[in-house]
């Protein structure tokens, strides 16, 4: 439930330069809005809108990904896809998304970690989460193939 006059449910902020973009995204949330925040921002921002509870997703998302993103952060018990019900989505942290992305486009684990500019085991762990985060909604991701087949299911790829 939103705020008395709040306007809307669901709020898509476009990065802009400079701090007030988390501010402008917590004072949404905080008043019960869903955010969406289409950023190409360093690592930390994204990092801190999604710990407050923002979606955030590359700026160069399309409509449908867009739409998808906000329907699903509005309802997320239902599942739903292009034509109706689909395969449930899992929520991933920004920087488990960047590891999935480097990973199914044919990159070691240990170059996940150098794209990233983290350690092998932090790298590791990105991946063992999505890995997990599709177990738990029955899509099985244990191989890179499901890995692969799992991102571009979800427009990762």
């Amino acid at each position: 439930m939103t705020a008395d006059g709040f306007p809307g449910d669901a709020i898509v902020l476009i990065e802009e330069p400079g701090p007030p973009l988390l501010a402008h995204a917590r004072t949404a949330i905080a008043a019960g809005a869903v955010v969406v925040v289409l950023v190409d921002a360093e690592p930390s921002l994204a990092d801190e809108l999604a710990e407050a509870g923002a979606v955030v997703l590359p700026a160069d998302t399309d409509g449908y990904a867009l739409s998808a993103s906000i329907r699903d952060a509005r309802h997320p018990g239902r599942r739903r896809g292009r034509m109706g019900v689909g395969p449930a989505r899992p929520r991933l942290s920004p920087r488990e998304r960047r590891a999935l992305a480097y990973y199914v486009q044919g990159r070691t684990t240990v170059q996940v970690a150098d794209e990233m500019q983290v350690g092998y085991e932090t790298a590791k762990t990105f991946l063992r989460r999505v890995r997990a985060k599709y177990a738990a909604l029955d899509r099985p991701a244990g191989k890179r193939s499901e890995l692969i087949v799992r991102a571009e299911e979800d427009g990762i790829l």
